[in-house]
């Protein structure tokens, strides 16, 4: 090999050096680039967020895409990296139409891996140049106000809900107006909607202090335990669903499981603000997290993530399917109600566990395995964050929803401006593609589930 030669391969190592260096896979796969942030104090800042995650274990820096190499090619990295750069230095308006909830006058997102985005209750700013999407609460569609609106290319119209189907037909919402509006995107917990909203984000459950303390040690979770189970109701009959877990409650109580009853339902409110609320939970080995409507795709509440995972509770689920559940959670992280033949064999499995703390503590190894135990792409974008990367032109969360197919793609990952959306048949989507036992009465649902033995 001659000295020009020697020379070439050199300087083929160093560049492969540096472009690997942009590229750092970690454990948890990862992804994490050292390119330089538009200003020194962002990047301090990132980096004192990087070493406090990193000291836990999780590697969720701030201003890194959460996209592992398998996920998008380093192209695609390098785009993603510049256009959020590029969206972070720009600002853009959400529109909360009629929802008075939701805060407003503030960034909804974290600039750096979701674009500039804040939020307005005021109308009069639907007309401004850069308000790019307005929301629309389900409950509070106005179809004679909002009939006769200019629409624009570059403005979107989300329609927003975080009820089940079950849930909205109990309570006579057709949705025929709303079809016929023609909304650009679609808000829901559902992980084929346009904007995917979960009630609850798995990857957010390592920095809770339990978990944090869990993961040296899982022994920490059984000292913190008192009480065996704990159920919070107070819907018990609005829907079949609510009707069945009522019942299974009441038989699970009939059967001797030490079940502490809480809610409306059993006129027992826990009047505890939200870390208090956690704190008294997580004294209870399992949390009951039943919904209110069976086999809904995709309907997991904050029953399954906060009251369960969060307070650090063994989540007991029935409600969606296993595939869903299975979708959004680490393996051999709950009990599914369903895995048992009767009520009562469920109960006697409860009572083992209670006694036999090393299988019961087989449930929290996720905690110990880290962000790598959870299924799916936990690096996606959800929520507003997405939606403000969308009103900037960055598709690049399309990749997530379950129909996506990459050689009959909608639309490019990244665009000019916002990409053209709508939803060509709300109901038909939102009713016509559920799972049909989400329509049962509670008959079928008892002949289903084996109230009877």
């Amino acid at each position: 090999m001659n000295k020009s030669t020697n020379i070439a391969v050199a300087l083929m190592i160093i560049v492969s050096v540096v472009l690997t260096a942009q590229y750092v896979v970690y454990k948890d796969g990862l992804s994490f680039s050292h390119k330089r942030l538009p200003d020194q104090e962002s990047w301090r800042n990132a980096s004192k967020a990087h070493n406090r995650f990193l000291r836990i274990g999780e590697f969720k820096p701030t201003f890194s895409t959460r996209y592992s190499q398998t996920s998008l090619t380093a192209e695609q990295n390098e785009t993603l990296f510049l256009r959020l750069q590029q969206a972070s230095r720009t600002r853009k308006y959400i529109l909360f139409w009629n929802d008075h909830r939701n805060k407003t006058g503030r960034n909804v997102t974290e600039s750096l891996t979701c674009g500039g985005c804040v939020t307005t209750k005021d109308q009069t700013m639907i007309n401004h140049p850069d308000t790019k999407a307005v929301v629309i609460l389900y409950k509070r569609f106005d179809w004679e106000s909002l009939k006769s609106l200019k629409r624009r290319r570059d403005q979107l119209f989300v329609w927003y809900t975080a009820e089940s189907p079950a849930s909205l037909r109990k309570r006579h919402f057709l949705l025929a107006n709303e079809t016929a509006f023609q909304f650009n995107l679609t808000q829901t917990y559902r992980r084929d909607s346009g904007i995917y909203h979960p009630y609850g984000i798995m990857t957010d459950m390592f920095k809770y202090q339990w978990a944090i303390d869990a993961r040296e040690n899982l022994s920490t979770i059984i000292e913190k335990k008192s009480r065996l189970a704990v159920a919070v109701v107070s819907n018990c009959n609005g829907t079949t669903g609510a009707l069945a877990r009522m019942k299974i409650i009441q038989k699970m109580k009939s059967l001797g499981l030490e079940l502490d009853t809480f809610g409306r339902c059993f006129a027992n409110r826990l009047p505890l603000r939200h870390h208090e609320y956690e704190q008294f939970l997580g004294k209870y080995k399992f949390f009951l997290s039943f919904e209110n409507s069976v086999h809904c795709k995709d309907y997991i509440t904050e029953k399954f993530f906060t009251n369960g995972y969060r307070s650090g509770t063994v989540p007991v689920v029935f409600g969606a399917t296993r595939e869903d559940y299975d979708a959004v959670s680490p393996k051999g992280s709950f009990i599914f109600y369903e895995d048992f033949s009767s009520i009562s064999s469920l109960v006697n499995y409860m009572k083992f566990l209670d006694k036999n703390h090393e299988e019961y503590l087989k449930y929290f190894r996720w905690v110990q395995e880290g962000p790598s135990s959870i299924p799916g792409e936990p690096e996606q974008a959800t929520r507003f964050c997405r939606l403000c990367r969308i009103i900037h032109g960055i598709n690049i969360d399309d990749m997530y929803d379950p129909r996506y197919n990459l050689s009959r793609a909608e639309r490019p990952l990244f665009t000019d401006g916002i990409a053209p959306r709508y939803v060509p048949d709300l109901r038909k989507w939102y009713y016509g593609t559920e799972n049909y036992d989400c329509w049962k009465t509670i008959t079928q649902i008892k002949d289903l589930l084996g109230f009877d033995d």
